[in-house]
């Protein structure tokens, strides 16, 4: 052992050991040739750009990326993921929100009688509709485990495949629960209930008494 270094590229638990090219070659039983990846680190990073431009044409066999043009490229890969899973994002929210909106619907055009004796007793319109909002809300807090089961479950999945590609380290992951995306979620799927029983609370707060409780009496 020659010393402990640090590497700039390493993540937090991952563990090195650097050798001598000739060293690597005899161990892996290979002949002498070129390297396939050179790492230059520059005193002054805001050249990065320039200098890569400049190796990139000293040979046209060779591709020199900064670390932004790299990350970059590398986003750019990471579209076709990203756009998946605004599209199922999207779509999860949308069937969310019908299915919401169709049992609260449900639910209110079976208590209509109720609701319109409640108001006929003099319960506040604003109330009813309160509360119509928050059956939806909480339809929708009640879905919450089976989302977030449903999320690691796809997140897992698209992490295995972009894991698979070559010289990607076994440590890293490209789809990770953090707080600030379980509370996004939180937020959004509420929003959703609260939005899904909008509808039936219109419908209860344009509900005209008289008619509906002789609707009742007559049936």
């Amino acid at each position: 052992m020659a010393g402990i270094a640090d590497f700039y590229f390493d993540l937090p638990t991952q563990r090195t050991v650097a050798l001598a090219a000739p060293v690597v070659l005899r161990l892996l039983d290979r002949p002498p040739g070129g390297a396939s990846l050179i790492l230059v680190r520059m005193t002054d990073p805001s050249r990065a750009d320039a200098l890569a431009r400049w190796i990139a044409g000293r040979d046209p066999r060779v591709d020199a990326f900064s670390i932004q043009e790299f990350l970059a490229r590398t986003g750019a890969r990471l579209t076709y993921f990203n756009q998946f899973s605004v599209i199922l994002g999207t779509m999860s929210a949308a069937v969310a929100f019908l299915l919401i909106a169709a049992i609260v619907s449900l639910s209110v055009g079976e208590r209509l009688g109720e609701i319109a004796m409640l108001r006929a007793m003099g319960f506040p319109r604003a109330s009813i509709v309160g509360l119509v909002l928050v059956e939806g809300v909480a339809l929708a807090a009640a879905a919450l485990p089976g989302a977030f089961l449903l999320g690691i479950a796809i997140a897992r999945n698209l992490d295995r495949i972009l894991l698979s590609s070559p010289g990607v380290p076994e440590n890293l992951h490209f789809f990770t629960l953090t707080s600030a995306a379980a509370v996004r979620t939180v937020g959004i799927l509420l929003a959703t209930g609260a939005l899904g029983g909008a509808y039936p609370a219109a419908v209860t707060a344009r509900l005209e008494v008289a008619p509906t409780l002789h609707r009742e009496v007559v049936s």
